[in-house]
């Protein structure tokens, strides 16, 4: 299964992009040897991205436009965006940080176990 899943969070000057993307994989097998004896095997995958991201709102280069040189935000098209700032009693300005963050998550599980019955008892290991 895959999913892409993309949400923006909104507040009073700025706007946070949240993409989150995704793949999920679950296989299982079950053998049974004799009617007391039964081995089941399973695996699982899962790929996650998740990406906390500044957005200009207007897609402008509002650091090079105003001449600071050198920085991440004047170089880089997904760093664009209005110099974060504050004002006293009003919500911090700007479209962030500059500062991308997030995780890239790769997770596997594996399991093998092998059941024996002994009447209405069971025993299982692996």
């Amino acid at each position: 299964m895959q999913y892409d899943g993309r949400q923006n969070n909104p507040a009073a000057f700025t706007v946070t992009n949240l993409p989150q993307k995704g793949k999920n994989l679950a296989v299982g097998e079950t053998w049974v040897i004799s009617p007391t004896l039964v081995n089941e095997f399973r695996f699982g995958y899962n790929y996650a991205y998740h990406l906390t991201s500044p957005i200009s709102l207007d897609g402008r280069n509002w650091v090079g436009d105003i001449g600071l040189r050198n920085l991440a935000g004047g170089t880089d098209p997904l760093d664009y965006g209005r110099p974060a700032f504050n004002l006293t009693g009003f919500t911090g300005n700007g479209e962030g940080t500059g500062v991308r963050q997030g995780a890239v998550r790769h997770v596997h599980s594996r399991r093998c176990v092998l059941e024996r019955w002994f009447q209405q008892q069971g025993i299982s290991g692996g």
